[in-house]
């Protein structure tokens, strides 16, 4: 079916949809960090106490001042630094992991969390698939706009309860795939394309009818 009427007239901003989830970050963060000390005298200053320039303070749950180290993506790297302390004669120190920043572990159940994470993400990968939503209007697409969804391909419609029409690329079931697919979106021209969970989609809209462009829109 065609978008619509062709139209020069100006449209609405891209905006988030309600209750889809914006995945240009990344999903759930896990990092690790090594925790030197946990002190009550909250003006104890790192760089007087250790060797490192990259420890700073944090106000732990209890009201201690937390000496903490930077965070690493990788487990790897925070163990090696937890081994680096101790030969520099820090042996209190002790692995700590954040997820989102909040704490969740720490010492021997860091290693669990790890785990338990990876595995999460890995499942994750495997189950969810994902859509571009390259732009919402709420009144006609213009000619340039139109032509650069026609021939990308694959696009479709979705009628919001508000009367917007919001334009959204095929399923993918790889985030790989989908994260080169908003990059093709960007390099067209639809700089404000973001990927949202494609299972969030139908949910939001009037009826869940979708309409596919076509060269019949021309």
């Amino acid at each position: 079916m065609a978008f619509g009427l062709i139209s020069s007239c100006p449209t609405h901003a891209q905006t988030r949809l309600i209750g889809s989830e914006i995945l240009e970050q990344e999903d759930s963060q896990l990092t690790y960090r090594v925790q030197y000390g946990a002190y009550s005298n909250a003006d104890l200053r790192p760089q007087d106490l250790y060797a490192r320039n990259d420890i700073e303070r944090m106000l732990g749950a209890s009201g201690l001042t937390l000496h903490v180290g930077p965070p690493h993506a990788d487990l790897t790297d925070a163990q090696q630094e937890m081994q680096a302390a101790h030969g520099a004669a820090h042996e209190d120190a002790f692995l700590t992991a954040y997820l989102n920043g909040a704490l969740v572990a720490s010492r021997g159940d860091v290693l669990d969390v790890a785990r338990n994470h990876q595995s999460e993400v890995e499942l994750a990968a495997q189950t969810l698939s994902f859509r571009i939503q390259l732009g919402r209007y709420a009144s006609a697409l213009p000619v340039q706009t139109l032509n650069t969804f026609l021939e990308m391909g694959g696009v479709e419609q979705v009628l919001q309860p508000n009367g917007d029409h919001v334009y959204f690329t095929e399923v993918l079931n790889d985030k790989a795939a989908a994260t080169a697919m908003l990059d093709r979106a960007k390099d067209m021209g639809v700089l404000d394309a973001f990927m949202v969970r494609a299972e969030t989609i139908d949910a939001s809209s009037t009826d869940g009818e979708a309409y596919a462009a076509n060269a019949s829109s021309h």
